[in-house]
């Protein structure tokens, strides 16, 4: 039997995608992050990098309005610990 894509049809640009994916992480997730385009196997996606504590959980909003797909884009979400996204990705100055 036949099963329907969990992917929409319908998909805007990467950059647009990830801006409103950007906004969306000021707006109503507030922990450090970085949104990068990523790609494996199954083609082109967007990465959300969060940076946390040890002991923390990923809290249920962030689970929520960071859902892939998004606008018909996987959304990869990584975890990762503090101090590692001024490392690896520093924001331009």
């Amino acid at each position: 039997m036949f099963q329907k894509s969990t992917f929409s049809n319908k998909q805007i640009s990467m950059e647009q995608a990830m801006e409103e994916l950007e906004y969306l992480c000021i707006e109503k997730v507030g922990i450090e992050y970085r949104v990068r385009k990523g790609s494996d196997d199954g083609g082109s996606h967007i990465n959300i990098y969060l940076e946390m504590e040890e002991n923390q959980v990923l809290p249920d909003i962030a689970k929520q309005v960071l859902s892939s797909p998004y606008k018909g884009w996987r959304v990869i979400k990584l975890l990762c610990p503090v101090g590692y996204l001024e490392s690896f990705f520093p924001m331009n100055k």
